[in-house]
C-alpha cells in the first residue's frame, strides 16, 4: 500500500502543534521595578492563504508511485484502488488539492511484475508452452508500454528490439536498459533485413488497429529459421467490420474460431509450423475483448506464396473498406501515437498504451472497432 498526504511525495507528517500565547506572572511591587522585562511568545501569524494548486489524480498518483508507468496508474484507478480521503475515486482526471492541508491519497495495490499487464499474457504463452529465452535476441512487435519486452526481459532475454509505429508510450525502466534498442515511429509494414544489424531468434507480436497478416511478411524477413514466434490475436482487429459489436466487442465464439483460423492459416503460409493456441489470462484492458496466444515455429520450406499472399490480400480489403467506412483517406493505416486511443495503454491510450497494456502499434482506427489491448 501506498500513502501520501497530497502534494507530499509519500511522506507521513506529524500533527500540526498548536501555537498559543503563553500566560506569564505580573511582578508587583519592587520586583516590577528590579526584574528584567520577560520576552513573552507572540502569536504566529497564519500565512495568507493563495488559490489552491491541483493536479490530475493519475500524474499526482505519478508523484507518489514512480515506479508505475501511467497506464499502471491508470489501471489501479479504473479498478477502484485509490482512495482520495476516504473516499474511492475511479476518474484518472480527477483534479486533487496538492500542497499541505489536502487530502491523503492511498494506492491500496501491489506493485505489478511487469510495466504494463501486457507483460502477463506473454508470460502465459512462456510458461505454457515452456519456451526458454534466456541468451535470446528477440523483436518485440508493437512494443508500446513495454510490458512484452519486460518480460522477456526478466525471463533472460540478451536483447530485444523494440519496434513501434507510435512515440513517447515506452515506460523510462525499459527505454533506459541498455539491452533494449528502441525504434519508435517505424511502421512494421515496412520493415526490411537491412534495418537491424542482426537476425533474431524469436520475435512477438501484440498490434492494435491493424491485422497481424499485414505485417507478417517484415518481422519473418528478420526472424531466424527455426526461430519461434508468439502472436496475440485479438478478434476485434481481425474480424470483419459487421461482426464486431459496440464498442470493438466480439463476443461470439464462432467469430473468435474464424479468427483464430484465419490468422494462424496466413501466418502459417509464411513459412511457419502452428505448434499451439491457447486463451490470453487477461481481457483487453478497455474492450473487455477475448484475445488468443499463438505459437509458430519458423521452417521456411513450409511457404505457400500463393496462400500467403492471397491472405495479405484480403486483410488489405478488409481494412480499405474499414477505412472508407470510417471516411479516411486509404493507406496504410499508419498514423502515429496520437491514432491509438490508449488510456493509456492506449494506453487506447490518450497520451500515447494497454495497454497496454492499448493501442499498439498505432495504427488507423476503424469505425465501430475502437479498442485497445
Amino acid at each position: 500500500m501506498l500513502r501520501g498526504p497530497s502534494g507530499i511525495s509519500g511522506r507521513h507528517l506529524s500533527p500540526r502543534r498548536s501555537l498559543s500565547t503563553r500566560t506569564v506572572p505580573r511582578a508587583t511591587g519592587s520586583e516590577a521595578a528590579s526584574a528584567p522585562a520577560e520576552k513573552t511568545d507572540e502569536p504566529v501569524p497564519k500565512a495568507t492563504k493563495g488559490p489552491k494548486q491541483r493536479m490530475r489524480l493519475d500524474e499526482y498518483c505519478m508523484t507518489l508511485a514512480p515506479q508505475f508507468s501511467r497506464n499502471v496508474i491508470q489501471s489501479f484507478i479504473l479498478q477502484g484502488k485509490v482512495r482520495v480521503g476516504d473516499k474511492v475515486v475511479t476518474k484518472a482526471g480527477t483534479p486533487v488539492v496538492v500542497g499541505p492541508g489536502g487530502p491523503v491519497v492511498v494506492i491500496d495495490s501491489e506493485q505489478p511484475r511487469y510495466v504494463c499487464r501486457a507483460g502477463l499474457k506473454l508470460e502465459k504463452a512462456l510458461e505454457h508452452w515452456g519456451i526458454d529465452v534466456s541468451g535470446l535476441t528477440v523483436l518485440d512487435s508493437g512494443q508500446s508500454t513495454g510490458g512484452f519486452t519486460d518480460c522477456l526481459l526478466q525471463h533472460g532475454a540478451a536483447k530485444v528490439y523494440g519496434i513501434d509505429v507510435g512515440h513517447g508510450q515506452l515506460a523510462d525502466k525499459i527505454r533506459h536498459d541498455e539491452r533494449v534498442v528502441v525504434m519508435e515511429k517505424f511502421n512494421l509494414r515496412h520493415l526490411q533485413p537491412q534495418h537491424l544489424p542482426e537476425l533474431v531468434d524469436m520475435a512477438t507480436l501484440d498490434l492494435s488497429f491493424i491485422s497481424l497478416l499485414l505485417v507478417i511478411r517484415g518481422v519473418t524477413s528478420v526472424l531466424k529459421p527455426q526461430g519461434r514466434l508468439v502472436a496475440l490475436i485479438k478478434p476485434q482487429f481481425e474480424a470483419g467490420r459487421r461482426q464486431v459489436g459496440p464498442g470493438g466487442l466480439v463476443k461470439d465464439p464462432k467469430v473468435h474460431a474464424e479468427v483464430i483460423e484465419r490468422i494462424t492459416t496466413g501466418i502459417a503460409a509464411h513459412g511457419y509450423e502452428l505448434l499451439g493456441v491457447t486463451e490470453s489470462p487477461i481481457k483487453g484492458d478497455r474492450s473487455g475483448n477475448t484475445e488468443f496466444l499463438a505459437h509458430f515455429l519458423r521452417r521456411p520450406e513450409l511457404a505457400k506464396e500463393a496462400v500467403a499472399g492471397a491472405a495479405v490480400q484480403a486483410a488489405e480489403a478488409e481494412q480499405a473498406e474499414g477505412s472508407e467506412a470510417a471516411g479516411e483517406a486509404p493507406g496504410d493505416g499508419a498514423t502515429g501515437a496520437g491514432a491509438q486511443g490508449q488510456g493509456e495503454e492506449g494506453r487506447g491510450r490518450g497520451s500515447g498504451a494497454e495497454a497496454g497494456e492499448g493501442g499498439k502499434g498505432g495504427q488507423r482506427v476503424r469505425k465501430g472497432r475502437r479498442g485497445r489491448l
